[in-house]
């Protein structure tokens, strides 16, 4: 909590030439060597991965340099993307996420005719669902939802099939959706013989990855960006029998698009812009940072709430 922020620059340190006084920007979270003022960059943040950058462990954070929920915070010039003006605000402070979702689609995208499957339809998952209608790549997206307002959300994102998680006939829903059959030795032992191209993991969990290799057609790919604390174990052996590719995806970066390379933030904000993306829908609950509680108990309790992105709205600011 409290990375994803979006602000205006009040003040400028002596040798910033990026940046004016009253310009919106989006904060850039994390550590990395630019944010350190280190003098050489490591071979990350040199590729424009700041977020792998091996010298982030180094970093000591300061209390007084502020966060996102703070009024005023501090950062180096790196850490900030500017917002264009036809952007407003609600949707600025979603880049963070949305790009999370973005590079993930980014690391391995889909081909033309390609079905994909999306675990999850939290903030992530339904942004990976945006992220691939914005690439216009004619694909068809199943989703995989947990909570019913999820499954009305995917569809709204622009998923063609949504299922529950909860089904006890998920493979066999999935294999008729993807014109395939189910091959199975026992209860815990199957798998689609000719599943998705792709499986976007925006749980990743030890159940998820599991079925997420067994949904996958041979030679396709795996890509995890949930965050699970210590995912249980998944028996691995369809990586090697079907020669999946497990592919990780972390936060953001520079990313290779239309043969230009571009960060990721830059990247939203242009879909953004250009009406390719629209996030409008994602935002459920707005608090006022003195309700900070129950944003806090909004956010924690989704199934409860509905709630897929809960905002804090800092004094004076309507």
């Amino acid at each position: 909590m409290g990375h994803e922020a979006m602000g205006e620059v009040i003040e400028l340190g002596a040798g910033v030439r990026t940046f004016r006084r009253s310009q919106r920007v989006v904060l850039v979270p994390g550590a990395c060597c630019a944010g350190m003022d280190r003098p050489q960059l490591c071979p990350m943040c040199r590729h424009g991965l700041p977020l792998l950058c091996l010298n982030r462990d180094e970093f000591i954070p300061r209390l007084a340099e502020g966060g996102g929920w703070s009024e005023e915070l501090v950062r180096h010039e790196s850490q900030l993307i500017p917002v264009p003006e036809a952007v407003t605000d609600e949707q600025a402070v979603l880049v963070e996420p949305l790009a999370c979702s973005v590079h993930a689609i980014m690391r391995r995208p889909p081909s033309p005719g390609d079905s994909v499957i999306v675990i999850g339809c939290g903030m992530i998952g339904l942004g990976m669902i945006l992220a691939l209608r914005a690439l216009a790549t004619p694909v068809r997206i199943i989703a995989i939802a947990r909570h019913p307002h999820q499954a009305a959300q995917a569809r709204a994102m622009g998923a063609d099939v949504v299922l529950s998680e909860q089904s006890t006939d998920l493979y066999d829903r999935l294999a008729s959706e993807l014109s395939t059959e189910v091959r199975e030795r026992g209860l815990n032992n199957r798998l689609l013989h000719n599943g998705a191209a792709v499986v976007y993991d925006a749980v990743g969990s030890g159940a998820t990855l599991h079925h997420a290799l067994r949904w996958t057609r041979p030679r396709g790919a795996v890509v995890v960006e949930g965050i699970t604390p210590r995912p249980a174990p998944f028996d691995c052996s369809t990586i090697w029998l079907r020669e999946i590719d497990l592919v990780g995806s972390h936060g953001h970066g520079l990313e290779q698009y239309e043969s230009r390379r571009i960060h990721t933030f830059s990247l939203v904000l242009g879909w953004i812009k250009a009406g390719k993306l629209n996030p409008d829908a994602l935002v459920s609950h707005r608090f006022p940072l003195q309700e900070y509680k129950s944003a806090i108990r909004a956010a924690d309790g989704k199934a409860r709430s509905k709630a897929t992105k809960v905002l804090l709205q800092m004094p004076g600011h309507a």
